[in-house]
């Protein structure tokens, strides 16, 4: 069950957070004709979405570590 977490964890680290990053910096360049802010600003939910989900199965391999059920 941990191994998942792990396997989880890695994935999000390299898709999310990695992926999500060079997304980011590659949208700076431009601008939403909307907001007027550079979309790279709104790209950035995915890196940080990749933060929060690893935070989450950190707790998750913590619970299990220690006995307790793990939120899914």
């Amino acid at each position: 069950n941990t191994l998942h977490h792990v396997i989880i964890l890695v994935s999000i680290f390299f898709i999310m957070i990695l992926g999500g990053w060079q997304f980011m910096l590659e949208g700076m360049g431009q601008r939403s004709s909307t907001l007027g802010i550079p979309m790279g600003w709104i790209h950035a939910i995915i890196p940080l979405s990749g933060v929060l989900i690893i935070l989450l199965e950190l707790i998750n391999i913590i619970s299990n570590c220690q006995g307790k059920k793990a939120h899914d």
